[in-house]
């Protein structure tokens, strides 16, 4: 506890003596005194009192400033805000005990009790963040998972808010309200302007180092801010060897602020102890020990010496400072922050082979020591002990030679002998080594950066950028660090699986495999070793005299925690095939497979030459139990980016629309690597002729040139398709030119298609097995809609495809893919689709398909098998809206009545004929006629050929007159075999083209939509076989619902919503929208204020909510009725009266003198507008008495406004209100806001007119909408 204040009171008796004010500064100095105790007072805090050991009451301290570090970091604080939630915690742990409750003070934890004071010192320092961002670093601090997603509405995010609020009261009755820091970082620089040293970087960064990595100790509680302020100036001066000069009466510098030397060296050594405190263990890895168990790269003076003794005074220098020149030049060039060669002359000394470098173009070298020497050299000296350190910096491979230790301010490097040697007197100035000096610091290998970087630091330069858990919470790498090329090691991990049978391998893409999950385990330990290796390497790589460095060394110990269980990404493999020497490269899909088994895609089955046939039985117990495919060998490797690849196709003929977004597609969904000399195979999309085309490709070669593989993952890939050989070549180019002379709008070809309209027919041609394809854009969505297409010649093989275009339907109807279509054999073919039709709801256009039946199969690019050429097919198609009363003629209308009196129907031909002629029609008839037997009603010509050709389906209803309409009758409702899609991997197949057609337009999962919230064409998703019901419900396909899980911020409520939910959450603002009471306007007509106050966020009653309603019953706003305010007692209201009266009188008699007024009350608003002049008193009472008979009537019932004179931005927002209430017809309109609407959204928005408008579309009711509620 802290000891009683000195400060004697007067007893109560007498009076108060006059004193003179204490000086701010003083009353500073009082307020920090009560908060420094002594060693004995630190070694008892309550803490310490409930059973905490002193060690284990350092460590949480340490943890806790720790905790303050990192969240800083991931909220990017100030480091003064830092120094001060450190203090705070420093100060609370001297009144709150850790180990159990203390009067009023519960037990805390120390998480807790740094959070809480994090949260009180970013408010003391100004420099506040959301409550929202500072639980999220909490969480992902405490939890050490700098990526950890937290939902504001789980219970860990309540728990930490709900804790820090708590506990703000309780911190701050610990400190008794007393929130003065005095940081000694500004002291620093106040100091070092003084002194002008302030551009000497390795001073200011050194000493901002110590002043920084005081605050994770108790110092704070030992000295003021000044004095610890001079000691890290002080020892700064020491490491870089700088002078400071005396004042003119000959005092040293640390006097002049009045802070003697022993304060300051008692400061330096607690500083040191913080140093030599470091575990020998860092991240489990040793980094440094002694011969005790107890080393440290530090070491200390153990037996302090005399005030003003040899040593204690280097800083100081009798004559002004002048930096000598070759150590300006070192400083300015060759720094922490220049080149390597720069550092590794200052710093280290030694070339890349761990050899000392030369001294100042000296070409000796000198002669590497053994740890044994540089120990025995050292403790006959007096100074501790170094052995740990050297043995570190030989076993972490460190380029400095053992032997050597750093020079300081001139950047030579000496030899240990003179360095461990005393320095003789007369010794030149900026000359003195460090190591070896009485009391202060003996550099040796370790490096901490000056600010907060991913550990462990690597030199390789990356040129494509991926996420990892540092991006999140680690600033750009301060340009203090100064990065060693080292040869970058990989992951090393290896095993043998049996290879699973495909019927048990779910369908992989590309280079995919499914792994088991020991694999997984396997290598995460691996990870964690290869981190553990890097540590070792780039451990000695830190400086710990940068500024931030002991709380940048404890931020990436802890990001290494986090890192050691990384993968690298993306993960690829070595796949060996041990029976037949095969290797191919592969990414992960999965670490889903069985134990012991590795699935693989059938790309690499082919790779690794595998088949299923190669499975052998196990027997187990004399069983066969289950079937085992071959062995197969995994590395885990690690594969260069690529940046070229060249592709040669073993077909000719090859010529899709664009090559770059074929393979970028594919590649991207498919592939992480490509194998040199494996066959690559692409999809690629619908020819002219409905075929899926496929192009096979050989990959012959890369850059960077030598790798049997390449990685595709987050690089920019170039692409060469060259031919294998000029033949292939020329075969292209003849295609091609082929092709050519058949593309759709040429001679020969079908027709291009386009927009078609229902006022003019479209005439065109197709080829058979072809698509001429048109959009209807338009049309009368309330009639019904006749699509009809005749064949000329009476072609029967020319087909009417239709599929509505919506955000449901993306794909361009095809044979096998359409919503509505006409497959009879007939030369005209109709399809009427009703207003009604359900596939129409949600139709943009009409996309209509012209298919050309082709009876022969036809290759993949499209070439018939035989080589005929195939004649276009002429059609004439168009849109038109039918008339009601005419009947259908889709449908046969048979009627019975005859056409003409005495006609009779024979019985033959079906045909009307007079009675008279009836008997030698019938002979002719029954003669040379026949009636089709099966009931189709024709009529045939016996022994002709259409009766020949006449068929009909055995299976249904079906009929036609030519074979061609034989033939695509059975090929699309009885092909040949069974039908599955080849878009999905359902179980369901089909009998029929139409079938098949339904499914592709319904539930395939790949039939093409536009998602509605990431508003791109992609595939629908979800399992045919089993629909998803929530996606049936909810009316989404399978891609909506899982997209729409995302969310994003409402617009008008800032809540984290759903995007599959933000229509109901809408409808729900639209309901308290139409339920919102409406603005009162002031009844001043020249104001634009109304009485409650409109808020941003749609609150029509804000400013009453929040007590700073109008006040008065008179119906004004708070402004306008400020000026007519008494607190004289007036219960029928005479005196407002009077009030009101004489407002007006003044204002017609003597104006306002504002040019701007409007007021038509007023003297000035009437000279502005041209009314008239001044007005009399006798004339102005008759005009003012109506509004005083009507001041305290109720609205409607006689109540009257008022004309005062306001403001000019009152007066403007009044204007451009009564100018929005007129827009859409003003009062009369059915459209529009009501005045009292845009007075309350211009008062909300400060005059803002855009944004004015959209508040009202946002939170006003329209006037055709009305109230609801």
């Amino acid at each position: 506890m802290p000891p009683p204040s000195n400060i004697q009171h007067l007893p109560a008796t007498h009076p108060a003596t006059r004193q003179r004010p204490k000086s701010p500064e003083r009353v500073l100095a009082e307020a920090e005194a009560q908060w420094l105790f002594n060693e004995e007072e630190l070694a008892n805090t309550p803490s310490i009192q409930d059973g905490l050991s002193l060690a284990e009451e350092r460590s949480l301290r340490a943890k806790g400033v720790n905790f303050i570090v990192q969240c800083g970091i991931m909220l990017k604080l100030p480091q003064l805000t830092l120094s001060t939630a450190a203090v705070f915690f420093q100060r609370f742990l001297m009144r709150g005990s850790l180990k159990r409750p203390r009067g009023d003070i519960p037990k805390l934890h120390h998480y807790t009790a740094a959070a809480t004071c994090l949260f009180l010192a970013t408010k003391v320092e100004e420099s506040c963040r959301k409550m929202k961002e500072m639980v999220l670093a909490f969480c992902r601090t405490a939890q050490k998972n700098p990526n950890l997603v937290i939902d504001e509405q789980s219970k860990d995010f309540w728990r930490w808010r709900d804790s820090v609020m708590n506990e703000e009261d309780v911190l701050l009755e610990a400190l008794c309200f007393d929130l003065t820091v005095e940081s000694p970082h500004r002291a620093l620089f106040e100091m070092l302007k003084t002194y002008g040293v302030e551009h000497n970087k390795r001073l200011r960064n050194a000493a901002w180092g110590f002043v920084t990595d005081s605050n994770n100790t108790q110092l704070c509680l030992l000295c003021n801010s000044r004095t610890i302020a001079v000691a890290a100036l002080y020892a700064a001066c020491r490491y870089v060897d700088v002078s400071i000069p005396d004042d003119k009466a000959g005092r040293p510098w640390w006097e002049r602020q009045h802070v003697s030397l022993k304060d300051v060296r008692q400061a330096v050594e607690y500083m040191l102890a913080n140093y030599d405190s470091t575990a020998n263990k860092i991240n489990g890895i040793t980094a440094s020990g002694g011969s005790e168990g107890n080393g440290s790269v530090y070491a200390a003076l153990a037996t302090p010496r005399a005030e003003g003794a040899e040593g204690w005074d280097r800083v100081r220098s009798a004559s002004p400072f002048v930096p000598p020149v070759g150590s300006e030049r070192r400083l300015s060039n060759t720094s922490s922050v220049g080149t390597k060669r720069g550092r590794d002359e200052r710093d280290v000394g030694t070339n890349g082979d761990g050899e000392a470098g030369q001294e100042n173009g000296d070409s000796k070298r000198s002669r590497r020591r053994s740890p044994r020497e540089v120990e025995a050299a050292m403790e006959a000296n007096g100074v501790g002990t170094v052995q740990g350190e050297e043995k570190a910096s030989v076993e972490s491979g460190n380029a400095k030679a053992e032997g050597e230790v750093p020079g300081v301010g001139n950047g030579e490097s000496r030899k240990p002998d003179a360095a461990l040697a005393p320095d003789p007197e007369g010794s030149e100035e900026g000359t003195t080594p460090l190591l070896g000096q009485p009391g202060f610091i003996h550099f040796v290998t370790s490096r901490i950066t000056s600010s907060p970087l991913p550990f462990p630091p690597t030199g390789s330069h990356i040129v494509f950028r991926t996420t990892s858990m540092d991006d999140d919470i680690s600033p750009p790498a301060s340009p203090v660090l100064e990065s060693r090329p080292h040869p970058q090691p990989s992951l090393t991990w290896s095993t043998q699986l049996a290879l699973t049978p495909s019927s048990l391998t779910p369908p992989l893409p590309g280079d995919k495999i499914l792994l088991p999950p020991s694999a997984l385990e396997a290598l995460l330990s691996a990870a964690s070793n290869l981190s553990a290796d890097i540590v070792r390497r780039d451990l000695p790589a830190f400086d710990p005299y940068n500024s931030s460095s002991y709380s940048t060394y404890r931020a990436a110990e802890a990001q290494f925690q986090d890192q050691k269980q990384s993968l690298p990404y993306p993960l690829t493999f070595r796949l060996v095939n041990p029976g037949n020497g095969r290797v191919v490269y592969a990414g992960i899909r999965e670490f889903s497979a069985e134990d012991g088994q590795v699935g693989l895609s059938s790309f690499l089955r082919g790779a690794l030459g595998v088949e299923d046939d190669n499975a052998e039985k196990v027997v187990v117990d004399g069983e066969e139990k289950e079937e085992r495919g071959p062995m197969i060998t995994i590395h885990a490797k690690q594969l260069p980016k690529g940046t070229f690849v060249k592709l040669r196709p073993l077909e000719p003929g090859y010529d899709p629309d664009d090559w770059k977004a074929l393979l970028e597609q594919h590649l991207r969904q498919n592939y992480t690597t490509l194998t040199n000399g494996e066959v690559l195979v692409v999809p690629g999309g619908r020819a002219s002729n409905g075929k899926k085309e496929e192009f096979r490709f050989l990959i012959d070669g890369f850059k960077p040139e030598g790798a049997d593989a390449v990685c595709v993952v987050d690089t920019d890939l170039e692409v060469d398709i060259e031919a294998l050989n000029e033949d292939q070549a020329r075969e292209t180019m003849k295609r091609i030119a082929a092709k050519m002379t058949k593309m759709p709008g040429s001679e020969e070809g079908s027709s291009a298609g386009g927009e078609m309209d229902l006022f003019k027919a479209q005439e065109g041609q197709v080829l058979p097995g072809e698509y001429v394809d048109y959009q209807l854009p338009s049309w009368n969505r309330t009639q019904p809609l006749e699509i009809e297409l005749e064949a000329e010649d009476g072609v029967e093989d020319v087909n009417l495809l239709i599929s509505p275009f919506s955000p449901t339907q993306q794909s361009k109807p095809r044979i096998d893919g359409y919503v509505f279509a006409e497959l009879e054999g007939r030369p005209t073919k109709r399809i009427r689709l009703d207003p009604s039709n359900v596939e129409l709801e949600t139709a943009e256009a009409l996309n209509i398909a012209v298919y050309g039946f082709a009876p022969e199969e036809t290759q993949t690019n499209g070439h018939a098998a035989n080589g005929t050429t195939h004649v276009p097919r002429h059609f004439t198609l168009r849109a038109r809206h039918p008339d009601p009363k005419e009947p259908s003629l889709i449908t046969p209308q048979t009627s019975d009545i005859p056409p003409n009196e005495g006609d009779v129907r024979c019985k033959n031909c079906t045909q009307w004929v007079p009675s008279r002629t009836l008997m030698l029609h019938e002979n002719f008839c029954l003669r040379n006629n026949l009636l089709c037997p099966k009931g189709c009603g024709q009529v045939f010509q016996k022994r002709s050929p259409e009766f020949t050709s006449h068929w009909h389906c055995p299976h249904d209803s079906s009929y036609g007159n030519t074979p061609t309409s034989h033939l695509q009758h059975d090929t699309f409702f009885h092909p040949s075999s069974v039908l599955r899609c080849p878009d999905c991997s359902t179980s369901e197949t089909f009998s029929t083209l139409p079938t098949l057609a339904h499914h592709r337009t319904s539930t395939c999962p790949g039939k093409s939509i536009l998602c509605r919230f990431c508003h791109l064409v992609v595939p629908q998703e979800g399992d045919p076989d089993v629909p998803n019901a929530e996606a049936l419900l909810s009316d989404m396909t399978p891609h909506e619902l899982a997209d729409g899980a995302r969310t994003t911020e409402c617009h008008l409520c800032n809540k984290i919503v759903r995007l599959r939910d933000m229509d109901i959450h809408l409808k729900n603002h639209d309901l308290d929208r139409y339920s919102r009471p409406p603005p009162i306007v002031c009844r001043n007509v020249n104001c634009g204020r109304t009485l409650d106050t409109c808020s941003h966020s749609g609150d029509t009653r804000a400013g009453t909510k929040m007590g700073q309603g109008p006040g008065n019953d008179v119906g004004l706003c708070s402004v306008c009725f400020g000026p007519l305010y008494v607190s004289m007692y007036d219960p029928e209201n005479k005196a407002l009266k009077r009030r009101v009266e004489r407002r007006y009188l003044q204002q017609l008699g003597t104006g306002c003198g504002k040019t701007w007024c409007n007021n038509e009350f007023c003297k000035t608003g009437r000279t502005s507008k041209g009314i008239g002049a001044a007005v009399s008193t006798k004339d102005a009472i008759p005009m003012v008495k109506p509004f005083l008979d009507g001041l305290l009537q109720p609205a409607g019932q006689g109540q009257t406004g008022l004309h005062f004179c306001v403001n000019e931005q009152s007066q403007k927002r009044r204007g451009m209100a009564e100018l929005l209430a007129a827009e859409d017809g003003g009062p009369m309109g059915k459209g529009g806001f009501s005045l009292e609407w845009c007075v309350g959204a211009l008062e909300a928005e400060k005059g803002h007119l855009g944004e004015a408008r959209g508040w009202l579309r946002n939170w006003a009711v329209e006037r055709g909408e009305g109230r609801r509620g």
